[in-house]
């Protein structure tokens, strides 16, 4: 049962067999023919006042109202990174506005009400991580890997790995406490959830949440400017020999946003992505752990729904959400998922392409790039070639109609060997692809009249 006395309305959650759905017109008159979904778009557009009023109401308005993705959305409108989390939502928004929070303000034990999305959401917060999640490892983990076996084993053949002895040896390993980071930064603020926080805010907020268990979709740090905000921060690692090549550094401050600081608590994490601009990565764990989950290219997730021209993802709303209702599923598949655990010291390789999710299992620290080399690039050019720009990330949008131009010329002047030979394989690929369409064109001629209509043709697939 949750908080304000939510339970789901049918054996979806609970198991209880003979569960009715609830009576819901006692509460919601005629407006209980909306379905839960449509409710809360609709109190997405009142403020705190309307919502507190609402709550009055009846049982179902006081359950609705008091949706803790409600009071966080109009928290973070109104504030943005500026508050100091109070345990909840709504008493924090309430705090900020100057306005103690009292009795009132606290849940209200009502009896029952049935509604699977508002059960949803707090399971995600506070259903245990189960054992089968974690209990999968079958991504090679290394160690004494020379760059020769690294590029034959893994990155040619585009397949991950993790790296155990590599990580280990930075100063950043047992440096970068919350203290440490809070003073590294000063005064500047940090990126999470789309707003600017004060690290130490935004630390105080992740040790109320792992504590609390009140948000499913916790905020995650995920800064691009940190070596600028805290250059004393690239003191204490360095980039793997395996991953030195990096192309696209020959565009200097033009190039694409490539490394991340990434702090999070337990339940946060990267919901399944490919990485941008087709370009491989790593990710190093500094401290905590991580559950990775990845798919090859050319498998979707279960749950995961790209659009047409990959520009938008639609995947559930919390990670927590794909593990108890896609998981088991992707243990069917024919093709099953790679996965592996990164504790703090080991490194992750993400080949280009490949869909991943990251799920913190406990408070983290990371640090991750995005890189170019021999491996990749041809992928790279053709992605940036894409006739639509909105694709490419990491640059400003007036950019990046021109950034294939500006990358290829840069690799002309610093790389002519390796893009001669790209261009001659750009060449048989074309000559090749030309001579499938002059042989498929024989099998679909058309000599059709109004009286002799034509049957479907006959098809090769090249």
């Amino acid at each position: 049962r949750c908080w304000i006395d939510v339970l789901p309305e049918l054996e979806t959650f609970d198991g209880k067999k003979g569960t009715r759905v609830a009576n819901r017109t006692e509460g919601m008159g005629t407006a209980s023919r909306l379905s839960d979904e449509t409710w809360l778009l609709i109190l997405e557009q009142l403020g705190h006042r309307e919502l507190g009023r609402l709550a009055c109401c009846s049982k179902a308005m006081y359950a609705f109202s008091n949706h803790h993705e409600l009071w966080k959305a109009i928290l973070m409108e109104e504030f943005g990174g500026n508050f100091h989390f109070r345990g909840s939502w709504k008493d924090t928004l309430l705090e900020s506005k100057g306005h103690r929070p009292t009795e009132a303000s606290k849940p209200v034990h009502m009896g029952w009400f049935r509604s699977n999305l508002l059960y949803q959401s707090w399971i995600c917060s506070n259903v245990s991580v189960d054992e089968t999640w974690i209990e999968t490892e079958n991504v090679d983990r290394r160690k004494g890997l020379s760059l020769r076996e690294f590029r034959q084993e893994y990155e040619i053949p585009n397949k991950p790995v993790v790296i155990t002895d590599v990580v280990t040896e930075w100063p950043a390993m047992g440096k970068w406490t919350d203290e440490f980071l809070v003073q590294a930064f000063g005064e500047y603020k940090i990126h999470a959830g789309g707003f600017l926080f004060d690290l130490k805010d935004y630390l105080r907020y992740m040790e109320a949440v792992s504590e609390e268990r009140v948000d499913d979709q916790p905020l995650y740090l995920f800064d691009k400017e940190f070596a600028r905000k805290a250059p004393s921060l690239l003191e204490d690692y360095r980039v793997p020999e395996y991953f030195q090549e990096d192309f696209f550094s020959y565009l200097e401050e033009e190039r694409p946003d490539y490394r991340w600081l990434i702090v999070g608590p337990a339940r946060s994490g990267s919901s399944f992505h490919q990485d941008p601009n087709c370009t491989n990565a790593w990710n190093a764990v500094i401290r905590g752990t991580k559950k990775w989950i990845l798919f090859p290219p050319h498998i979707t997730p279960p749950g995961v729904h790209p659009s047409v021209d990959g520009a938008d993802v639609a995947t559930p709303v919390s990670l927590v959400e794909w593990f108890l209702n896609f998981y088991a599923e992707s243990k069917d598949l024919e093709c099953q998922p790679y996965e592996c655990i990164c504790k703090e010291g080991d490194l992750l390789y993400v080949p280009h392409g490949w869909w991943h999710l990251a799920f913190n299992l406990t408070d983290t620290i990371a640090i991750t790039q995005n890189y170019v080399n021999a491996s990749n690039l041809k992928h790279v050019l053709h992605f940036l070639r894409s006739k639509n720009p909105g694709l490419i990330s990491g640059v400003e949008e007036s950019r990046r109609p021109m950034l294939a131009t500006l990358f290829e010329e840069k690799l002309r002047e610093s790389e002519p060997h390796l893009m001669r030979q790209l261009d001659q394989d750009e060449a048989k690929r074309r000559e090749k692809s030309a001579a499938s369409k002059r042989l498929a064109s024989i099998f679909t001629q058309d000599n059709t009249t109004v009286d002799n209509p034509a049957p479907a043709p006959f098809r090769f697939c090249f």
